[in-house]
């Protein structure tokens, strides 16, 4: 009893020193960034949400316009806009309020992945997690952004354990209503979590009914994943739905974020053309018409003149049409295209943004390094040791954590025995498969890998975890 006792208070007082080291280190940057690089914080896509926000409270409007007429706004969604706008309220709108709320709601998903690593398999490995993802710098160098992956991470997170949690043991309907809110909250804030919804519903639904087939009658199993699995769409349908029909009402398509269609023709489609043709992607751009830098899309619609006027719903419904035309005469180039992403995806240690964040890299520094790569591999390494030592020695870093991540990822693929496979546990890999294949693309960095790290880090250390226990 007692050692127990001693055990319980060594496990806390390490969940202490892994959270406060969390803290610590994005605070810390935080403070670093805006005293030394504050202009760092502001990625290409921040304008857009600090826009939305400030004219969410001063105008009550969704536009991202500087001024009237607000155009309504069609590609972003309103979560992380609203999340800001009440930031700003109480703060005014600077950024570093903004940056360090982002550090603690970082933590706090270092927090929760501690409270399911412990939840689906035990204490140890639940701490392990926590450590890792504390640790990895893709997480903390994208709190330092004016972007929104930490937000939707901890609300993703939260979905899933609120769902393992009325899983394991089954629980009543409001916890799945609970984890359904939660879920809708994370798409309003990236709408790339839209088709969880209906496919966590099915997912439920499937498991109740096969679930104690010997036991139960199918009529208690139908009641049971009726009630279940319906509650969990619930807010989803509320919520999301209620977003679709305000854009019926103002643009006349109900499509969730026209930012399906750009993505599906400027980059899904555009990325399978770069491939077939070996060119590159920004000159694919080029040839559709796509300016990155405006938002007008002039370029394209220099080339569908009957375009000339229309709004950008318009626009994303035709572009969604065309990318898809695309896709299908070109399928082998897209599954090239979308396995080149996947690996970097899953492998840019993340290191650059952090170098870019402490001042030490530009982005037109970036770009004449990979110029020098395509050009003079043979320099390359030296040219990156004279002249980019930070990123050097933080690239080693970063590429040793993701070999420890997802060696241990591995290493559970491969011993875990089938009685390990909880349902939570195929909630956490039906997550962690969905946000890897719909993330894939050729705009595909190292923050869009943020919402998997800590469903990666819980299976990574289970693997090692189970290493351990073998010997």
């Amino acid at each position: 009893m007692q050692s127990s006792g001693r055990a319980c208070s060594r496990d806390r007082a390490a969940l202490a020193l892994i959270l406060g080291f969390s803290l610590v280190t994005k605070l810390g940057l935080a403070f670093l960034v805006w005293f030394r690089n504050r202009a760092a914080i502001w990625h290409p896509d921040s304008a857009s949400y600090h826009n939305l926000a400030l004219n969410m409270l001063r105008h009550c409007v969704f536009s991202r316009s500087s001024g009237p007429p607000f155009v309504y706004e069609s590609f972003r969604t309103p979560g992380y806009p609203l999340a800001l706008s009440g930031v700003y309220a109480l703060s005014g709108d600077s950024a570093l309020p903004v940056i360090g709320l982002q550090a603690v709601t970082a933590t706090g998903t270092v927090a929760l992945t501690w409270l399911l690593g412990r939840r689906l398999f035990d204490s140890r490995v639940g701490m392990w997690a926590a450590a890792l993802l504390s640790l990895d710098v893709a997480s903390i160098s994208s709190s330092q952004l004016l972007m929104s992956e930490t937000t939707f991470t901890l609300l993703v997170l939260t979905a899933v354990w609120l769902l393992v949690r009325s899983l394991s043991p089954l629980r009543g309907w409001a916890g799945f209503a609970l984890s359904g809110l939660a879920l809708a909250c994370a798409i309003q804030v990236r709408p790339i979590g839209y088709y969880l919804a209906p496919l966590g519903a099915a997912g439920i639904a499937a498991f109740l009914v096969l679930k104690d087939r010997a036991t139960t009658t199918t009529h208690v199993r139908w009641r049971l994943a009726l009630t279940r699995a319906g509650s969990f769409p619930l807010a989803p349908a509320l919520l999301v739905g209620g977003w679709q029909m305000n854009n019926l009402r103002k643009t006349g398509s109900a499509r969730f974020s026209h930012i399906e269609g750009l993505n599906m023709y400027f980059y899904r489609a555009a990325g399978a053309i770069s491939m077939r043709d070996h060119k590159p992607l920004f000159q694919v751009h080029h040839e559709m018409g796509l300016e990155t830098e405006r938002t007008d899309f002039t370029g394209w619609v220099a080339k569908r003149p009957e375009f000339a006027g229309r709004n950008h719903a318009a626009l994303g419904e035709q572009w969604f049409r065309d990318g898809i035309a695309i896709i299908v005469r070109n399928p082998g180039w897209l599954v090239l295209m979308h396995l080149r992403s996947t690996a970097a995806l899953l492998l840019d240690p993340g290191t650059f943004c952090l170098a870019v964040l402490a001042g030490l890299e530009t982005d037109q520094r970036g770009q004449e390094l990979l110029a020098r790569l395509q050009t003079a591999p043979g320099s390359f390494m030296a040219e990156v040791w004279s002249a980019h030592r930070f990123l050097f020695l933080s690239s080693i870093f970063g590429l040793a954590f993701l070999v420890v991540l997802y060696s241990g990822v591995v290493l559970w693929l491969v011993r875990a025995p089938r009685s390990t496979w909880a349902p939570g546990v195929v909630v956490v890999v039906a997550v962690l498969v969905y946000f890897t294949l719909i993330s894939a693309g050729p705009e595909a960095a190292s923050r869009f890998r943020v919402p998997l790290a800590p469903l990666l880090a819980l299976l990574s250390a289970a693997g090692w975890q189970s290493l351990r226990k073998s010997r």
